[in-house]
């Protein structure tokens, strides 16, 4: 059974279309390159070609310029990031987006609980969702993905593990050592007061 997406106030995502009957999903970007605003949370979509390259320019250089931004302002932030499996890709009613929306909105109320019982000002939690087209055929049953395109979508994933992708990841390393550095506490588990 589908996961419905949640109903927590994110603008900007790119209109449902919902996959229905057979059919191939064309290797092409899901989502704009848009902020995505309106929730308690913040959320970057960086979405890869099959040969593990960015549809978007754009969508990579967002993400980079928010860490740069909270690198510049001493800004603590839990920053999580997710790459999705095989049958998987960047629409908006994609299962795994959806499970990691619940996820980030979670995760603020965790840490505003945490924060608020310590006296201290909570983290922003910004979300960073790999996306790619895990995704290449379809029918009314998993069988069809599960037995059309395990082989080629595995060499996919392969090609996306080692493309662009690292560069995001470089990215949020990156913020990660500078706030340590400026003694900072970026996504560490527990919170110095």
């Amino acid at each position: 059974m589908p996961l419905i997406p949640p109903h927590d106030g994110l603008d900007g995502l790119a209109a449902v279309r919902p996959l229905s009957g057979f059919g191939c999903v064309r290797n092409h970007q899901q989502q704009g390159h848009d902020a995505l605003t309106g929730a308690v949370y913040e959320l970057a979509i960086v979405e890869l070609d099959d040969q593990g390259c960015a549809y978007d320019r754009m969508q990579v250089d967002l993400v980079e310029q928010r860490l740069a931004t909270l690198t510049a302002d001493c800004v603590d932030a839990i920053i999580i990031t997710f790459t999705h499996g095989w049958k998987h890709d960047a629409r908006s009613d994609d299962d795994n987006l959806s499970a990691f929306r619940i996820l980030l909105a979670k995760t603020v109320a965790h840490e505003n609980s945490t924060a608020a019982n310590a006296g201290i000002k909570p983290r922003p939690v910004l979300g960073i969702f790999i996306g790619w087209r895990g995704l290449s055929l379809y029918g009314p049953s998993d069988y069809v993905a599960s037995l059309t395109t395990f082989f080629t979508r595995q060499s996919a994933g392969r090609r996306v593990a080692v493309g662009s992708v690292r560069e995001v990841f470089g990215r949020a390393r990156a913020y990660r050592k500078a706030r340590l550095k400026q003694k900072g506490n970026p996504a560490s588990g527990h919170r110095r007061p």
